[in-house]
This record gives C-alpha cells, sequence and structure tokens, in this order.
C-alpha cells in the first residue's frame, strides 16, 4: 500500500526551530505515513503561504510566529 502523504507549510521563528521541526518530521517518515514539506521559512505566515497552503491542500503549521494582517 501506498504511504499516506501531509502536505505542510512550515514557518518558524528562527532558523535553529525550522530545522529542528523540519527534522523531526524526517524521523517520523515510515512506510504508511510521510510528511511533504510543501514550503518552508523564517518569519510570519503571509498572504502568499497561505494560500499555497489551500492550493496544495497543505496544512500549516507555524512556531512561534503570527500571520501577518493580510494573511
Amino acid at each position: 500500500t501506498e504511504a499516506k502523504v501531509l502536505p505542510v507549510v512550515v514557518k518558524a521563528d528562527v532558523r535553529g526551530s525550522l530545522e529542528a521541526i523540519l527534522a523531526a518530521f524526517e524521523e517520523i517518515r515510515t512506510d504508511e505515513v510521510a510528511v511533504n514539506v510543501v514550503s518552508s521559512g523564517v518569519g510570519g505566515l503571509s498572504e502568499s503561504d497561505i494560500n499555497l497552503a489551500i492550493t496544495a491542500g497543505a496544512v500549516v503549521i507555524g512556531f512561534n510566529v503570527r500571520a501577518e494582517a493580510t494573511a
């Protein structure tokens, strides 16, 4: 059977946090489930991040960040 794939958009407050989150996603990968990081970066959640997530059917994860007013 094919693995279930969860698409995500990830934004974090600092690079170190982002790298730790991305590493954790790799560690939880199994034959049954995988995380597909559609986009990642440092800084607040922007309107383009949200639009990308909608288009990709992705979950948005923000770590210690806020959405910008336009998002």
